[in-house]
């Protein structure tokens, strides 16, 4: 085996063995230079066996020792030397190859020549007069340099050291004949200056020509004097590209060192001017350097990256410079990076050495240029961009589009603008550049690795942090550690990790830790910390192909550090300090803190630092709940934690242990000394309670810490963590374990800690928490201001309690019964009529008595009057009660609904109730205003209807807290005030409850109760019952105590107050009544002095009542809910922060609003069914009263006696109502109500007719028509001759014309007229005035195949037929590129992905069926979406037009999108279609609307919505209006064609509310999203817009019915009623007629459509012909164009319009005319409702002769009682009046005297022939 030795060419340096057939050694020798590192190579020329080849081989020097596996070499020196040069620097190596399984063996000997560094000169530096930078030039002189190999000098290099820096080139100088003169230009500082004289084959000499040489910084004036630029430019035009290079650099390190240039401390403006002053520089440097370098040898590779090297780091030093580098400079840095990289890799270097000093510059150029790329591209705030870029930002590109994120909040100041259109514009350019960066990293790695061998291992450093270690390695299946720098970053590779499969494989690798995050680019970068390193490792095989590592078996660990407190980083807030001593008052002895997850993947670092170490705390953290002793996540005690550092205790938590984002609590609590922690193994079981946990005894520092890791996915271009885990965090370093191998980072947030009701009262500031104090105050000063007008509503109450005299009371009358009047709930239930009765018992009768009070206003609706009744002697068991009125009352006030009255014997206690529940009313029921009515008996007491109305009016009043406030019982003792103080404490309890679980209950369901869409989780169950537990019992009691509570001091008895008010009445208005004395007693009248048979009252059993004080007890109970509550939720408002606050407050209030309108009333009304149902108490008229006074004081003599058991015999009461009065009254009262009625009828409709005009014209805006004007000029492009003109589209490709080349550009908005970028204008249309709404998609509608039948014969032709798409033949199929239906083999690849080949249903586009010129298309189809930017969406026009996206399977494309103009606030619904024909051909369609859907943000828009409350109370009054009409007579109810009329008005109402509530909703939703994604995501008004059309379209029909509804309201017009009588009377006739006009015109339209069906587009279908047949007889019509079609046309049409247009109309009119002249001459058919007219008119004249007062002449008979009510309206009386007045009365209380005493009370003085015929009837008798 011969083995060939030589140095290994460039071409051939990936190749580890490379096996020649045939060959001979070489005779030539490799060079080596001093102090390099070179590689040996061999070729084994012949062999025995392949098998010799595929196997590894051992490689030992002549010594025979073993060396290392695979083909390599060793280079000895010293040995061997042979002379073939005549010189003692040539070496030979002998090598032995061995192979270990045979006997075979390969020797060579490499021979070396070491090459002598160039000799025999000197180098002198020449000194300006004042050493300034950049100024003043130096110059390096060079002479007597020499090869000795006689191969001549190569280069003169100069570079400068400054301590502890990096060597810096300046210049790489050109070896010319004679002494070498190098001019030199410095920057400023301190440096050593070297001069490198190097050979052509690469050996140099080094000479240091000062050491020390300081470089002093020039003055400003010295500097601008200098006039640099122009320095520049002059060097540029001469090509002196060393001297450029120099200054370049000079002038940068002048520029970002110098005081003069310094940004700290100086204005915002100047700031400003320098930024701009330095990217100028910045960007000619390196302008400079790409034009004028060239990167043929490694010396200006050096020299050029060292230049930009030290522009980079200077203007990278902190974050303020580093805005100095502008788009431009990075391009152009980037481009000259490119430049340099290629440059090396086509070097001949023999030894990566060469490459160090450029690999770190390149390094160090691209770690800057990333962390640059990433201040602009990741600040979220737009504060990043530099003042070059914003002074460019006009030139700069500006996509209007929305573009994907529809969460990106668009800016409104022009400043912000431009900002973030220089981030976003520099984040389009990152995606390429990053990529771009990684890749010459990447290459410059592999031209490292293409000069070394196995084993070696080089690094390169850049000066900010970036560090690269590269190598080649067999990695033998062993563990491998691999440290990237001093901060800990590290790989740890697995044992038995072999990335090409074989483990003894040579690979190649690059481990690259960067300072800061890269490929910022994507939104999921916001997952890393800016602190955050990066670590990324790449593996190559042998050819330095890049391997992907992915699925290992055993996990890489990766060691990531943290950059803390260095460009912008922040140091992690410090830990938060608490005090035992103040923490130990608290009510737990555990301290809780809070924080927050809020990244996936993340892991907790929970940081304690006891200060003392004699304690026994511990840990329990929990999540979304305050943790427990027995209920908790993790456990654990201090002491116990493993990691520890000096005193601080550092409780990990991995990232698998925490699941996702969520808030956690963590408790920190001490044992007692003498608590046994392993009963903390099972706390539940074993019973563990606070007892065991005294108060925090020791201070403590507490820091939370969350970490995460994530990866670069090169394929999503996301950052991600699945797949990690981070097992190890701390301050400085986050350990992770992966399976696979790419870009690695971390992220690191601090959060702060929040500890209990400390963080509370440290954060009580009104600001912060604006929401809970309003809300407190706004409800505190609700109950003070309800509290007050209480209390005075209160006082009034209280004058309501007393009862009211009889005016015809007499004082000697005794016996007393208290009368309960109780008038109806319903409309116009109240009277001012004079009302009187008749009371019969089963012993006696009362005469005609009035109900009356002079003092206030009775009979009220839903009113209780109380009045007192004093008669004779007792009436004995009452029977029959006859109660009237005199219909006295003024308009609604005359009649009266009674619904009962109660009579209580004030003696004997016992109650008799006579039910009415009827109208006692001349228009109302029967007409009848005299009621006779018997004692209620006990089923009549207990039936459902009286029992439900009066337990459900009482219930509604008195029993719901919130309406009692305001429709308080003045009977009952629970006083409104105390009311007031019972919701309240009510509504505080309720919110509290509400806030101690809000949020609390999982949203995810649980097993629980469920019925139907109804279910309770236990969780809710569980609430439910505590709620009740906190709210209930103490509610509960502050109404009991306030109800049972009696008063302090009772009250005078009622009864006793209106007699004396009756006595002093008496005594004041009748003087001779004293005078007269006491008349004598009847003779049958025994003395109640002598009786024994006194009449005892019955005890009634007292109601439960509790002392006074209890009412205080219940206002203190009151008090102390309403300020613990208050307390608590200013607690809670506090903790939960503003936002959640105001969330809680919202749900609380619609959960308030429902309860009181909605809930509790449904509870009320089901409560008095129950009772009325099954209890059936009767007693209804019980209230507190009567146990809130005294008993009446009845002396002796006012308890009746009863000696005379017969009832005693009253004289006739006469009728008290003249019938025929009454029937007149009647029939006038009911011409005043049908005029009333008729009056209220026109204005209510009137005023309901007004507001739906209003609603309707308020939907319709007259700049609707300019707007649809506008986008169809904009988008249709009508008239263009460049193929852009969507009306002249005839086929797909003018389609894609237009799509290309017209539409899209309209789409957005483009460059201004100015050339400037269009800002302000994202998300416009082309006419920068609509905004778009998300983004337009473009549907296609594709029809199944083989949708219609061919002939046979045709069929075997091949050809297919497809007609229209229709909805049901609409292809919902996915397919692949190109239509190809998908199979088996490609159904799951990326050919069969792509979305436009895809179908979309309706439901996922929130989309409906359309209706277009040709036929009705799905909402559904094939979707392109119009986002992103113009040029990509151009691509893809392109891309779809290439692969046939329109065929002949086509049936429409549909262009949609929606737009708002905020100027009229409209919404624009944009749809064009193009309608592709199964015979070929586009229609074009299109539709522009402009749409009203934002009403109420209008000048006008609360008065708009006061009319649409208005509308929906209108529906519900004509609903019940109708409702009741059709029960009370369905009948005439259902012939009434008007009602039909009034239904359809009512069905169309209600479906245009539920119509007007989903637009709402659908608005509602689609400003929500609009607000939500800040207009940018995908946003369908079709669905609103059908509902705004359906909504107008019932609007309309209203308005059309609704005003031919005036007919019947002006019916008593004399002409409209002759129009109604008309068209009732010609109804048959024009029937017939109709049947005729029908037959005759429709055989027209059949002959015309069958003639010119295929010549007129108006004739195309039966029904188009139609409308053109109805247009020819209103005078429309093309008769050349139907002349060109058949001679035959001209006379048809001729007779068309002779038959319809003169006999059929004229036939019509002679049926109208006659039938009009008809009604006209017959009176008897002339309408009824005339008298109404002169009926009206005569009621306005007697109003206006009568003063206002009522026409009602009261029905009265002469009775005593009918003139005591009249008086007692009377306010005023003079004194004769009053005499007059009280003579009538007199003189019959003097006849009632005689004949009781002298006549027995025989005589009948009702009338004088009743008087004569009982006194006569007595003498006969006698």
């Amino acid at each position: 085996m011969n083995i060939q030795e030589g140095a290994r060419d460039a071409s051939n340096r990936i190749k580890w063995m490379d096996v020649v057939h045939e060959g001979r050694p070489g005779q030539g020798a490799v060079r080596v230079n001093h102090d390099a590192v070179f590689p040996a190579w061999m070729w084994v020329l012949d062999y025995a066996s392949d098998a010799l080849c595929m196997t590894p081989w051992e490689c030992v020097c002549m010594q025979m020792r073993p060396f290392v596996r695979l083909f390599l070499a060793l280079l000895r020196r010293g040995r061997n030397r042979y002379n073939k040069y005549g010189k003692r620097d040539n070496y030979s190596i002998p090598i032995l190859l061995l192979f270990p399984a045979s006997p075979s063996t390969g020797s060579s000997t490499y021979f070396m020549h070491l090459n002598q560094v160039p000799a025999g000169g000197a180098c002198l530096l020449t000194h300006p007069e004042r050493n300034r930078a950049m100024l003043d030039v130096f110059t390096v002189t060079c002479s007597g340099w020499f090869d000795p190999e006689g191969v001549g000098i190569s280069t003169y290099t100069v570079t400068l050291y400054s301590p502890g820096g990096p060597p810096r080139p300046m210049v790489s100088h050109l070896a010319n004949r004679g002494a070498q003169v190098i001019p030199l230009v410095f920057p400023p500082g301190t440096f050593d200056v070297e001069v490198a004289v190097t050979d052509k084959w690469g050996a140099f000499a080094t000479v240091v020509v000062e050491w020390g040489l300081e470089i002093a910084m020039p003055s400003k004036e010295e500097y601008e004097n200098a006039h640099v630029e122009s320095l520049i430019q002059k060097l540029e035009g001469s090509g002196d590209v060393e001297m450029l290079t120099m200054t370049v650099t000079a002038n940068t390190a002048v520029s970002f060192k110098s005081e003069w240039m310094s940004l700290s401390g100086t204005p915002a403006e100047e700031q400003t001017k320098t930024l701009l002053q330095l990217s100028e520089q910045t960007n000619t440097a390196a302008k400079a350097l790409s034009q004028q370098t060239s990167f043929d040898t490694i010396g200006p590779v050096a020299v050029t990256s060292n230049t930009i090297a030290e522009v980079m780091s200077d203007s990278t030093a902190n974050l303020l410079v580093a805005k100095s580098i502008d788009i431009e400079a990075r391009n152009t840095i980037i481009e000259v990076v490119q430049a340099m990289v290629e440059g090396i890799e086509q070097q001949e270097v023999i030894a990566p050495k060469q490459l160090q000093v450029a690999g770190d510059n390149i390094a160090s150029i691209t770690s800057s240029l990333m962390l640059s790329i990433g201040m602009v591209v990741s600040d979220q705030n737009c504060t990043a961009s530099g003042p070059s870029d914003l002074h460019k930002s006009d030139d700069l590109t500006f996509d209007t589009d929305i573009g994907t994120d529809i969460y990106m909040e668009i800016p409104i100041e022009l400043t912000e603008i431009r900002k973030c259109n220089v981030r976003d514009v520099s984040k389009d350019l990152s995606a390429a550049q990053i990529p771009v960066l990684d890749e010459l990293l990447t290459n410059l790695s592999k031209a490292i690795l293409r000069k070394s061998v196995v084993g070696e291992q080089h690094t390169l450093d850049g000066r900010n942090g970036v560090l690269i270690k590269t190598g080649l390695t067999v990695l033998n299946g062993s563990a491998v550690e691999i440290y990237l720098g001093t901060r800990g970053a590290k790989i740890s590779l697995p044992e038995g990790f072999c990335p090409t499969g074989k483990c003894n494989d040579t690979v190649g690798y690059a481990a690259t830790l960067w300072p800061y995050p890269t490929h910022t680019y994507t939104e999921s970068a916001d997952n890393l910390a800016f602190g955050s390193n990066i670590v990324d490792m790449k593996f190559m095989d042998r050819e330095l192909s890049d391997l992907k590592v992915k699925h290992t078996e055993d996990p890489i660990v990766v060691v990531i550090p943290r950059t803390l407190d260095r460009m912008g980083v922040p140091l992690p807030s410090g830990p938060e300090f608490v005090n035992s001593t103040e923490a130990s008052g608290r009510s737990l002895p555990i301290i809780y803190s809070k924080f927050s997850i809020t990244k996936n993947d993340s892991s907790v670092n929970i940081e304690i630092t006891p200060n003392g170490s004699d304690h026994r705390l511990f840990l329990i953290l929990s999540s979304s709940l305050m943790p427990t002793l027995t209920h908790h996540m993790w456990f654990s005690m201090v002491e116990d934690i493993p990691v520890k550092r000096n005193d601080t205790y550092d409780w990990f938590l991995p990232s698998s242990a925490i699941n996702g984002t969520a808030s956690y609590y963590l408790g920190v609590g001490e044992f007692q000394q003498d608590f046994d922690v392993s009963l903390m193994d099972d706390p539940v079981r074993n019973n563990v309670s606070l007892g065991s946990v005294q108060n925090v005894s020791v201070d403590y520092n507490l820091q939370v810490l969350t970490s995460g890791c994530y990866y670069f996915d090169e394929d999503a271009k996301e950052w991600m963590g699945k797949g990690l885990e981070v097992v190890h965090s701390d301050r400085e370093v986050t350990r992770c374990e992966a399976g696979h191998l790419t870009s690695f980072g971390a992220g690191f947030f601090v959060t702060p800690n929040t500890v209990d009701f400390d963080y509370v009262f440290a954060n009580l500031g009104f600001h912060d928490n604006l929401t809970i104090y309003i809300t407190l105050i706004l409800t505190l000063t609700i109950f003070i201001i309800l509290a007050i007008w209480a209390r005075h509503k209160d006082k009034l109450d209280v004058r309501k309690l007393g009862a009211a005299p009889l005016p015809d009371n007499r004082v000697e009358d005794k016996y007393l019964y208290e009368v309960l009047v109780f008038t109806g709930n319903k409309k116009e239930a109240q009277t001012d009529s004079n009302v009187y009765f008749v009371l019969s018992g089963s012993e006696d009768e009362t005469a005609v008595r009035g109900l009356c009070d002079g003092q206030r206003n009775i009979f009220r609706k839903n009113g209780i009057d109380v009045f007192v009744m004093a008669v004779p002697r007792p009436l004995g068991p009452l029977l029959y009660l006859r109660i009237w009125h005199d219909n006295s009352g003024k308009g609604t006030n005359a009649s009266w609904y009674l619904r009962y009255i109660v009579f209580r014997d004030v003696q004997t206690g016992d109650k008799y109730e006579f039910i009415a529940n009827q109208w006692l009313a001349v228009e109302w029921d029967d007409g009848e205003i005299d009621r006779l009515l018997p004692v209620a008996t006990g089923e009549q007491r207990t039936q459902f209807r009286h029992l439900f109305d009066t337990t459900s009016n009482k219930n509604l009043a008195d029993s719901h807290l919130w309406f009692s406030i305001f429709l308080r019982p003045h009977r009952s003792r629970f006083t409104r005030c105390q009311r007031v103080g019972s919701c309240f404490a009510l509504l505080f309890l309720s919110m509290l409850v509400n806030a101690m679980w809000y949020d609390r209950v999982p949203e995810q369901p649980r097993p629980g109760l469920k019925l139907g869409f109804f279910s309770l989780s236990p969780e809710e169950i569980g609430v439910g019952v505590m709620g009740n537990l906190i709210v209930f019992p103490p509610s509960f009691l502050i109404v009991f105590m306030f109800r049972k509570a009696r008063p302090r001091h009772l009250r005078k008895s009622r009864i006793e107050l209106a007699l004396k008010r009756h006595s002093e009445k008496e005594e004041s208005s009748s003087n001779d009544s004293a005078k007269t004395g006491d008349l004598p007693k009847p003779p049958d009248q025994p003395d109640a002095a002598t009786s024994t048979n006194i009449i005892h009252k019955k005890q009634k059993k007292k109601k439960m009542t509790l002392p006074w004080w209890f009412s205080l007890l219940a206002w203190a109970l009151v008090l102390a809910c309403i300020v613990i509550s208050c307390f608590f939720l200013l607690m809670y408002g506090i903790m939960f922060g503003n936002s959640k606050t105001t969330k809680w407050i919202t749900a609380l209030a619609v959960s308030f609003f429902s309860s009181v309108l909605f809930m509790e009333p449904v509870k009320i009304f089901l409560l008095a069914i129950l009772m009325s149902v099954v209890f059936k108490s009767p007693d209804l008229d019980e209230d507190d009263v009567e146990e809130d006074e005294e008993e009446p004081i009845l002396v002796q003599d006012e308890a009746w006696l009863h000696t005379n058991t017969e009832r005693r015999r009253r004289p006739c009461i006469p009728t008290m109502i003249d019938e025929r009065a009454l029937q007149t009254l009647r029939k006038t009262r009911q011409r005043e109500v049908k005029m009333y009625s008729i009056f209220k009828e026109i204005v209510i409709y009137t005023l309901f007719m007004w507001i739906v005009l209003i609603l309707s014209h308020g939907n319709r805006d007259p700049n609707a028509f300019f707007l649809q004007r506008t986008l169809r000029e904009a988008f249709l492009n009508e008239g263009a001759r460049d193929n852009t003109d969507f009306t002249k589209v005839t086929n797909s490709d003018r389609l894609w014309t237009y799509l290309q080349n017209g539409f899209l550009h309209r789409l957005r908005a483009d460059v201004l007229y100015n050339g400037k970028a269009p800002y302000r204008l994202r998300g416009f249309l082309g006419d920068q005035n609509n905004r778009i709404m998300g983004y337009g998609t473009i549907r296609q509608i594709r029809v199944r195949d083989k949708t219609c039948r061919l002939p046979n014969y045709i069929t075997r032709l091949g050809v297919r037929c497809n007609g229209y798409s229709s909805l049901g033949w609409e292809d919902t199929n996915h397919y692949c590129l190109g239509w190809a239906s998908p199979s088996s083999a490609t159904v799951n690849t990326t050919l069969c992905q792509h979305s436009y080949f895809r179908h979309t249903t309706a439901a996922q586009l929130d989309s409906f069926p359309v209706w277009g010129a040709r036929d009705w298309y799905g909402g559904g189809g094939y979707i392109v979406r119009l986002r992103g930017k113009t040029e990509d969406l151009l691509r893809v026009f392109h891309f779809l037009q290439e692969n046939h996206w329109i065929d002949e399977m086509t049936r429409a494309i549909i262009i949609e999108f929606s737009s708002y103009n905020a100027n009229v606030n409209l919404f624009g619904l944009s749809r064009i279609m193009a309608e592709f024909t199964p015979g070929g051909g586009i229609t074009p369609t299109f539709s522009f609307e402009g749409i009203s859907l934002l009403q109420h943000h209008k000048n006008f828009g609360s008065f708009i919505l006061a009319c649409e409350v208005a509308f929906i109370a209108f529906v519900l009054f004509y609903m019940v209006r109708e409702v009741k009409a059709l029960c009370r007579a369905p009948a005439s109810y259902c012939r009434d064609y008007w009602s039909y009329a009034e239904v359809a008005i009512i069905l169309a109402c209600c479906a245009a509310i539920v119509i007007y509530l989903l637009r709402y909703m659908a608005t509602s939703a689609v400003l929500s999203e609009f607000d939500k994604t800040f207009g940018n995501g995908y946003i369908n008004l079709q669905y609103a817009a059908l509902l705004n059309e359906i909504y107008l379209y019932l609007v309309s029909f209203i308005l059309f019915v609704g005003i031919l509804k005036f007919i019947k309201l002006l019916r008593f017009n004399k002409r409209i009623g002759i129009l109604s009588m008309t068209l009732r009377q010609c109804w048959e006739d024009l029937k017939g007629f109709l049947i005729a006009f029908t037959l005759c015109f429709f055989s027209f339209v059949a002959m015309f459509y069958l003639m010119l069906n295929k010549h007129l587009q108006g004739f195309y279908n039966f029904v188009t012909a139609v409308e053109s047949c109805f247009s020819m007889m209103l005078g429309k019509f093309n008769f050349e164009k139907m002349r060109e079609v058949s001679l035959v046309v001209p006379v048809m049409f001729f007779i068309f319009v002779l038959f319809n247009s003169w006999v059929i109309i004229n036939l019509l009119l002679t049926i109208i005319i006659r039938t009009f002249m008809e009604v006209r001459h017959s009176a008897r058919n002339q309408p009824n409702e005339y008298e109404m007219v002169r009926f009206v008119w005569g009621r306005f004249k007697s109003v206006l002769v009568s003063s206002g007062r009522s026409s009602n002449v009261p029905l009265s008979a002469n009775t005593p009682a009918s003139t005591v009510c009249s008086n007692t309206r009377d306010v005023e009386h003079s004194e004769s009046d009053v005499q007059i007045q009280e003579f009538p009365r007199k003189v019959d209380k003097f006849l009632e005297h005689i004949n009781s005493v002298y006549f027995k009370g025989s005589l009948d003085y009702s009338s004088k022939t009743s008087l004569q015929s009982s006194m006569y009837g007595n003498k006969t008798s006698s």
